[in-house]
């Protein structure tokens, strides 16, 4: 049987093949192979690896397209945030200051991401980001380019785990005028000294007896090395409020009285108490 010969013109031909070739469509994009401002905090970090001493982070930064502004940067570590991821929502706060040093938003923000780390890990003493210094440096910053965040700093639940000190309150407090400032000012704060060393000799933690009150109790231990040996021995008294001072009357045999005012605090002297524990202790 002889084969039927086909005769179809080249273009009829170039058609056909074309019909029967498998369809291949364009990949679609997916959100995450362009670091944008409405990316996610999964896929920003796909391109802004999180390390705070990433050799890359600057060149990272300047390889994503579009470049980021500050308030861009800030917004993604607030995303990052809002899912307590706070190491990734700290990386990209850094890169918005590092964007705009004066972006009092990300300043601010930075310092309750490192607060919730500190709350969630506490710190190491080679940790230095997440130290009551550096945070506190942030929170000041924030507080010298808007006043607002000052207001914010009073009952914003990231910056609970340092309200204990006395330091980090008069961040965003105003020096006390009465003897009533004081009295609210020293509820809740501890103290850690006296005598700075190696070794923190003595805490003590104020309580208000009331909410109007000038007066309230103190707790706390101080170290006994006599013999060779320590060991922290409780303590505790009561303190009242006077205008510019602390007067705190130790209970024990016998008792002893002791005057506080803000302008003695950390001065590293004998006798002195500071607003700020030993990091490698905290």
């Amino acid at each position: 049987m002889n084969p039927i010969k086909l005769r179809i013109p080249l273009l009829q031909l170039a058609v056909l093949v074309a019909s029967l070739a498998p369809v291949r469509t364009a990949p679609a994009a997916s959100g995450s192979e362009v670091l944008t401002a409405s990316s996610t905090c999964q896929e920003a970090l796909v391109h802004l690896p999180v390390s705070w001493n990433h050799p890359r982070r600057d060149e990272s930064l300047a390889e994503a397209q579009p470049r980021l502004t500050a308030d861009q940067l800030n917004t993604l570590g607030f995303r990052c945030h809002r899912e307590s991821r706070f190491e990734a929502s700290a990386h990209f706060f850094k890169l918005a200051i590092h964007e705009d040093p004066k972006h009092a938003l990300a300043h601010y923000n930075l310092a309750c991401a490192l607060s919730r780390l500190r709350e969630k890990n506490g710190v190491g003493c080679g940790e230095p980001d997440a130290m009551i210094e550096t945070i506190k440096h942030h929170l000041r910053t924030s507080i010298a380019l808007d006043k607002q965040r000052a207001i914010r700093a009073r009952t914003d639940r990231d910056l609970d785990v340092l309200r204990t000190l006395l330091g980090f309150r008069l961040l965003y407090t105003a020096a006390p005028q009465s003897a009533s400032d004081l009295a609210a000012l020293f509820h809740g704060v501890t103290l850690w000294g006296p005598t700075p060393g190696i070794f923190t000799m003595a805490e003590a933690t104020f309580t208000r007896t009331h909410s109007k009150a000038l007066t309230g109790t103190v707790k706390g231990w101080t170290l006994d090395v006599d013999g060779g040996t320590m060991e922290g021995i409780p303590r505790e008294g009561t303190w009242r409020a006077t205008p510019g001072k602390i007067i705190v009357d130790w209970a024990g045999t016998p008792g002893s009285t002791e005057v506080i005012t803000l302008e003695g605090l950390n001065t590293y002297t004998t006798g002195s108490w500071n607003t700020t524990p030993s990091e490698c202790e905290a």
